[in-house]
C-alpha cells in the first residue's frame, strides 16, 4: 500500500513538473514542414514553425519568443503586450508601421482587428508582419529573411502565417 501511495505521489509531482516545461510544445504529427508549436500561455497566442528553427531565450516577462535558423538567416519574432491607452489603437499601430516602412512595403492589408505588412527593406531582407488586437491586448509576429533566398523560405512563411492564432486562452489574455 505504501508503494502505491509513493507511486501516486511521484506521478502527481511528475505531472506538475511536466506542466511547467518551457515552450515550444512537442512536434505534432502530419504537419509537413511545420512540426513545432509555440504557445504563449501568458497572452494566449500560438504559432507553428519548421523543426529546423532554434528557439531563442525565453524572456522573463513571458511576452514572446524568437525562432531562427542556426545561422540566423531566417528569423520569426513573436510577442504580445497590453495596449496602454486609447491612443494606442489598431489605427495608431498601422499608421506608425506604414510611416516607418513606407518605401519598402510591397503589400499591406488591414481588417477590423488586424493588419499585415510585408516588403523588402533597403538591405535586401524580406519582412512579413501580422499584428492583431482584441480587448486590451495585441499579439504579433514578424518574419525576416534574405530576399535572395525567397524561393527557399516563402513556403515556410506561407505555412507559418496560416498557423498563427492570435487569441486563445491565456493567463493575462484580455486583461484591461
Amino acid at each position: 500500500m505504501g508503494l502505491l501511495v509513493a507511486c501516486s505521489l511521484l506521478l502527481a509531482v511528475a505531472t506538475a513538473v511536466a506542466d511547467e516545461k518551457p515552450d515550444p510544445l512537442p512536434p505534432e504529427p502530419n504537419e509537413g514542414q511545420l512540426c513545432n508549436s509555440y504557445v504563449n500561455r501568458r497572452f494566449g497566442y500560438k504559432i507553428k514553425f519548421p523543426a529546423d528553427l532554434i528557439a531563442g531565450r525565453h524572456p522573463e516577462n513571458g511576452a514572446g519568443r524568437s525562432f531562427s535558423t542556426p545561422d540566423k538567416e531566417f528569423v520569426v519574432y513573436t510577442q504580445a503586450h497590453f495596449i496602454q491607452d486609447e491612443r494606442n489603437s489598431l489605427d495608431d499601430y498601422w499608421n506608425s508601421e506604414i510611416e516607418a516602412l513606407k518605401k519598402t512595403i510591397t503589400y499591406k492589408k488591414k481588417g477590423k482587428s488586424w493588419y499585415v505588412i510585408s516588403g523588402v527593406d533597403v538591405e535586401g531582407h524580406e519582412f512579413y508582419k501580422k499584428f492583431s488586437v482584441k480587448g486590451g491586448n495585441c499579439a504579433e509576429f514578424t518574419i525576416e529573411y534574405p530576399h535572395a533566398k525567397n524561393k527557399k523560405y516563402d513556403p515556410w512563411v506561407e505555412k507559418i502565417v496560416k498557423s498563427f492564432v492570435p487569441f486563445v486562452v491565456g493567463k493575462d489574455f484580455d486583461r484591461k
